[in-house]
């Protein structure tokens, strides 16, 4: 009787390496804030060496950089609707993944929306980019708009601001229902959208 051959463990391509370790550096933020991300932790998880790690990413600053910039892509993606369904609808879905999405990954989102308080210029202009693609995907959403309206962009990236705020404050505590909640954040962006396109009140001196 012959001894049985042991398992031979699959090797991971460089490209694979570098997904499965943004993996579970996107699953340890969901509980934890960015800075607190342990590289002994994610290379145990992974069950490689820590020395490995940073064969792939350089530095733990680069490696939380690359985990923060894969955070931004995925709520990007979590909050797409379906280009198939109506306007209203696609809102509606949207905003109801975006508030799905911060309740689930409360600490991982705050890191994203807080980033203008980072002392990193990295993690500022990861922030500036992020809002900008939401902006850009509303306004986009909404259609062509020629010419748009002064001060059109203003207004959208300000809801953004204040949705973000909104949702944030209600996952630490829920006053209202979802809903709710759901109601304010598009009948809010409903309201401003109006209020672009409005004629401006004329005002008289006394």
């Amino acid at each position: 009787m012959t001894a049985a051959t042991p398992p031979v463990r699959s090797r991971l391509s460089p490209d694979e390496r570098r997904a499965q370790l943004l993996a579970l550096g996107l699953e340890m933020l969901r509980e934890r804030a960015l800075h607190e991300l342990s590289v002994d932790e994610l290379a145990a998880s992974a069950g490689i060496s820590k020395a490995l790690v940073f064969h792939y990413f350089g530095s733990k600053p680069e490696l939380l950089q690359a985990i923060a910039s894969a955070a931004a892509d995925e709520f990007i993606a979590v909050t797409e609707p379906d280009p198939a369904l109506s306007l209203d609808d696609q809102l509606e879905q949207s905003m109801a993944a975006f508030v799905r999405y911060v309740a689930d990954n409360q600490v991982g989102y705050a890191m994203l929306v807080r980033g203008p308080a980072s002392t990193d210029e990295a993690m500022r202009e990861l922030f500036e980019r992020t809002r900008t693609r939401v902006v850009d995907r509303i306004i986009d959403k909404l259609g062509p708009l020629d010419p748009a309206p002064p001060g059109f962009r203003l207004v959208v990236r300000g809801w953004v601001a204040f949705a973000e705020e909104v949702t944030t404050t209600w996952v630490s505590d829920p006053s209202v229902g979802e809903d709710v909640l759901l109601d304010l954040l598009r009948d809010s962006l409903t309201r401003l959208v109006e209020l672009a396109f409005a004629e401006p009140v004329v005002r008289t001196g006394a």
